[in-house]
C-alpha cells in the first residue's frame, strides 16, 4: 500500500509541477495515516505513521519528518 501511495504522490507532484514527493497525509473517519519518504544512500524507504482521530496531525507529521531524517542518516 505504501509504495502505491508513494507512486501516486510522485505522479501528482510531477503533474502539478510542484517538485518531488516527500509525504502524503490521509484523513479517515477514525484517524490519520502519514507516509513520508526517507532517501537512504542504499535505498528509498517509506515511513508510515498511524494515529487516531484525537491526534494532532501536525505533531504526527513533525515526528514523522524527524524519524525519516534519522533513517536517512542511519
Amino acid at each position: 500500500m505504501a509504495s502505491s501511495m508513494a507512486a501516486l504522490g510522485v505522479m501528482a507532484g510531477e503533474e502539478c509541477d510542484i517538485g518531488s514527493f516527500r509525504s502524503i497525509t490521509l484523513e479517515a473517519e477514525e484517524g490519520f495515516i502519514v507516509m513520508r519518504q526517507s532517501r537512504h544512500p542504499d535505498s528509498n524507504l517509506i515511513l508510515r505513521g498511524i494515529a487516531d482521530s484525537e491526534a494532532l496531525v501536525g505533531k504526527v507529521i513533525l515526528y514523522g519528518k524527524k524519524a525519516a531524517a534519522q533513517l536517512a542518516r542511519a
